[in-house]
């Protein structure tokens, strides 16, 4: 009874010592209690026995406590990743609201949100202008936009190079502009001059570069069918960013490509208009 009533003690101090001042005392305990066994004790049954319970108590109070942080730290990222779902899921909303956004294009979207959030991300400003110079500069198929209008971007000499260097290694950039009013679509003079270099950039390229005008109010850029960014952002006009701008980056390779030949297929439609 007594040798029962001794490794509970051994137990308990060892516990009581992980428990309350941590894995080093603990550990000091438990080495203290093995140089006291080896001294104090000579029968090696009971020798074992007693180390058996003292690191026993130990290993198994740190195979506790390593559960613990695991199971913190997954509650914690859990709580992040759902925390992340729903501001993503309460950011497609607000912009899927804002204009007249397709059921298959909010039903990707949302379910992007949902299941694999680590795929969308939201841009917003000035970032729209580094995704634009980063389509152009890393694409290896294709490119394709949608804006309303065609502007400042297209004489930013940055955008200029980038665009024919894309052209040059056989990249297909496709786009699409045309916002009308009442009036029609007007053109300003920085429009004119954009058009103007679109137009002597497709002289040079004309089995490459594919330009259309159209009716139209969306703003989207595919690249090389691996990832889509659509939002209120025009992509071909906007340079000062004086209004807030907000995007969905989704890259989702299938919805991409579709959304991808769906302009092509709009911008082929148009073929001559400009």
């Amino acid at each position: 009874m007594e040798v029962v009533v001794w490794q509970l003690f051994v137990i308990a101090s060892v516990a009581l010592s992980y428990l309350i001042k941590g894995r080093k005392v603990s550990f000091w305990i438990a080495v203290a209690w093995t140089a006291w066994t080896a001294v104090m004790i000579f029968a090696l049954p009971l020798a074992l026995v007693q180390l058996f319970f003292c690191w026993g108590t130990y290993l198994v109070c740190r195979k506790i406590d390593q559960l613990i942080f695991d199971w913190r730290v997954e509650r914690r990222m859990r709580k992040e990743r759902e925390a992340k779902i729903e501001e993503l899921m309460n950011e497609v909303a607000r912009l899927t609201s804002l204009s007249k956004t397709p059921k298959r294009r909010k039903d990707v979207l949302f379910a992007a949100a949902r299941s694999n959030p680590d795929s969308i991300k939201i841009i917003a400003g000035d970032e729209h202008y580094s995704v634009l110079q980063r389509a152009l500069a890393d694409a290896k198929e294709s490119v394709a936009i949608l804006s309303g209008w065609v502007g400042a971007p297209l004489l930013d000499p940055c955008i200029q190079n980038q665009m024919r260097e894309a052209l040059m290694r056989g990249v297909k950039i496709t786009i699409g502009f045309g916002w009308e009013s009442s009036l029609g679509h007007e053109l300003n003079d920085i429009g004119k001059q954009a058009l103007d270099f679109l137009l002597a950039l497709r002289t040079s390229f004309p089995a490459l570069l594919n330009v259309a005008k159209f009716p139209n109010h969306e703003k989207v850029l595919v690249c090389d069918s691996q990832w889509v960014v659509i939002g209120s952002n025009n992509w071909l006009s906007n340079r000062t960013f004086r209004n807030s701008e907000r995007s969905i980056f989704l890259r989702d390779p299938s919805f991409a490509d579709s959304e991808r030949r769906r302009i092509e297929c709009i911008v082929s439609k148009h073929r001559g208009s400009v």
